[in-house]
């Protein structure tokens, strides 16, 4: 969607331009007015308008006056002079900018229209070449995170280095790891409520990594690899080791682990847990570290982020011999029942929840101390998957009116964990019937409460900002939206209203022709007449009468 703004001090100019580009389906416009240069500007400083139809002789600011501004702040904006004066003598110097162009008032509306739109296809074209340039820019960073995520990804499941070398080769300077000098590997486990697919997941990946590395001063070269829905591995390693000065890498790091959780919270907000290894990492230890962090955050040390985010060094609390003690079933395997468990959830598969329940029980089943850190750790992890979904769909009320939701946290009212897992099973029923019973369609809602707001508000602002502001959604989506669900665009749709409404009053009271047309948004009499006669064929005194 492309915003047009139109200036001009001429009350009829102004509502005939605003109403013959309103009819416009095709543009996709998002219209503005002003009728002097400062309000235009106040416009301007608000938001970014691409195309201006600018009156040049106007009291107080001129349209040149404004030109200025706006080449200044906007300057990617196209105007378009419109005056009534023959002679472009004013504005000679100025058309010869290949963003400028001049038009008399007394041009056809094709050719108002066709200027306008070729202004609008410039912008698009100048557009895509400005996308093209950043995809140039950006592609090299993003070859090299495909191929580090392909190289550790590997090196994660246990595959040689020495058998890597082959694609280390192929891919050069492209890695741009070294693998003559150790590793720093941070653990990072998060919560998030729902899977990205996988182009959204590449670049949140690729952006945490560019953000890990200016957290550091840029003194490291990061890569970030998912090895599961909510936990991944952190890779860096010093550009030169001669910046460090009397200090290791090491130590800069972990003197850094509390920047690091911070910008973690920026690129996905939601909570962390980081866990540095304790020293560097050589590349054949990789596969043998990552089990070590995972099953050191999955038995114990998760549930350090339950009042928030937090980092930690490996092994300083002491507890990771008892923490492999205690662990008599296999951490990675039920990380990916609980993983299955919250797709099938968000996926709407009812059995697949429950077949997931069932097969993370049977997991667990080998362990009847309900003290134990990994079962405990299973259950808080898929209790908060649960709690995600609740909180996601607002089903608080309808869910914990037929059962009680403070078991997800209160482990202790169980006797076993067979009866713990019973009552996931049970919840799990429960929300799906609390979902058959709720109106899912959340467009038609928004739809329902788009036109509610617009009959409570025809006297008042009814742009598209002033609606997309009010429902807190980006103008373009509640264009697109409104559009396809009603088959209207939203401006036709509020211009119908108000001259229904009007026509409404006309019938129903003896209110002056101009009051009306202030209380249904049209502000004056002349618009409202002009929009009324298109609409029925007769002005609305003739209609009254």
């Amino acid at each position: 969607m492309n915003r047009l703004l139109i200036v001009d001090d001429e009350k009829f100019v102004l509502e005939s331009l605003t109403e013959l580009f309103a009819e416009q389906d095709d543009m996709d416009l998002e219209i503005h007015q002003s009728a002097n240069g400062r309000e235009a500007l106040d416009i301007l400083g608000s938001m970014k308008i691409d195309v201006v139809l600018l009156d040049i002789k106007m009291p107080g600011l001129s349209g040149i006056e404004v030109f200025e501004r706006v080449n200044l702040n906007w300057p990617s904006c196209r105007i378009i002079f419109l005056t009534g004066y023959s002679s472009f003598e004013d504005i000679y110097h100025l058309i010869k900018n290949h963003k400028v162009r001049y038009l008399l008032k007394i041009e056809d509306n094709e050719t108002i229209i066709d200027t306008v739109k070729n202004a609008l296809e410039d912008i698009e074209i100048e557009r895509r070449q400005s996308e093209r340039m950043i995809i140039a820019l950006e592609k090299q960073r993003l070859l090299a995170h495909l191929v580090q995520n392909d190289i550790f990804s590997g090196l994660i499941k246990g595959v040689r280095i020495e058998d890597m070398s082959g694609r280390l080769v192929l891919y050069g300077e492209d890695f741009g790891f070294t693998t003559a000098s150790p590793l720093i590997i941070i653990f990072c486990q998060y919560r998030r409520q729902a899977i990205l697919p996988e182009p959204e997941k590449c670049s949140w990946q690729l952006s945490f990594a560019m953000a890990i590395e200016q957290a550091l001063h840029n003194r490291f070269r990061a890569a970030f690899v998912e090895t599961g829905d909510s936990e991944g591995l952190i890779f860096l390693q010093p550009f030169s080791i001669n910046e460090f000065n009397d200090i290791s890498p090491y130590l800069y790091v972990k003197e850094s682990l509390n920047e690091l959780t911070g910008i973690s919270q920026g690129v996905m907000p939601l909570y962390y847990l980081l866990i540095l290894y304790d020293k560097p990492v050589e590349w054949h230890s990789i596969a043998a570290v990552y089990e070590l962090l995972y099953n050191y955050a999955f038995a114990g040390a998760m549930i350090a982020t339950q009042g928030g985010s937090c980092s930690m060094v490996f092994g300083e609390s002491g507890e990771l011999e008892a923490t492999h003690k205690q662990t008599q079933i296999s951490s990675l395997t039920v990380k990916k029942l609980v993983g299955r468990l919250s797709n099938a959830l968000h996926q709407g598969d009812k059995k697949g929840c429950y077949k997931a329940i069932d097969a993370i029980a049977i997991a667990c089943g080998e362990i009847k101390n309900r003290h134990a850190l990994p079962v405990i750790s299973v259950y808080q992890t898929a209790s908060l998957v649960y709690m995600d979904y609740i909180i996601q769909y607002k089903l608080q009320e309808t869910v914990s009116f037929q059962i009680g939701l403070y078991y997800l946290f209160h482990m202790d009212s169980f006797s076993s964990w067979d009866q713990a897992f019973e009552y996931l099973s049970e919840l799990t029923r429960v929300i799906f019937s609390s979902m058959g019973h709720l109106d899912r369609d959340k467009t038609q809602r928004l739809i329902r409460r788009i036109k509610h707001y617009i009959d409570d508000n025809l006297a008042s602002d009814l742009s598209l900002t002033s609606i997309s502001n009010e429902f807190n959604y980006n103008s373009a989506y509640i264009s697109r939206v409104f559009k396809q669900s009603t088959g209207i665009n939203l401006s036709a749709y509020i211009m119908q209203t108000r001259i229904e409404k009007a026509k409404d009053y006309l019938i129903q009271t003896k209110n002056p022709i101009q009051s009306i047309a202030e209380l249904t948004g049209f502000g004056s009499s002349q618009y409202f007449s002009l929009c009324f006669k298109k609409k029925y064929g007769l002005t609305p005194k003739e209609y009254r009468i």
